[in-house]
Formats: structure tokens, sequence, C-alpha cells
């Protein structure tokens, strides 16, 4: 789980599909950067960071839940 990602979400009171709305991309998707089975691409990571104001870097690590 990427939880430094989930805890900025929160954190901007957004929900996940608020946030895939956001960023075009499906919910599912999201879901997978979320959960981090999926890595997704640059544009979305570089969005994240402009939404969320977090650097890319701290929204990436892994924590195991």
């Amino acid at each position: 789980m990427r939880t430094n990602l989930i805890q900025a979400r929160n954190t901007k009171h957004l929900t996940q599909a608020e946030l895939a709305k956001q960023l075009s991309i499906s919910r599912r998707m999201y879901q997978h950067l979320e959960s981090g089975t999926r890595t997704g691409n640059l544009t979305t990571w570089c969005r994240l960071e402009e939404i969320l104001n977090v650097p890319i870097s701290k929204l990436q690590q892994k924590y195991i839940a």
C-alpha cells in the first residue's frame, strides 16, 4: 500500500473517484496506484504532485499494511 498517497488524498478530502476524474484515469486504475499493483506513468504522478502538493518520491513510497 502507498500509505502516503492515501493520506495525502484524505487530507485534501478527495474520494478515489474524484481524484481519478481530475487525473483523467479510471477509478480502478487509481485504486491500483494506491495499492501499488501498478506504477502509472510520469504524467499521472506529476499531476498527483500538483493536486496533492506532495513530492512524487513521497507519494510513491510503499509500506506493508
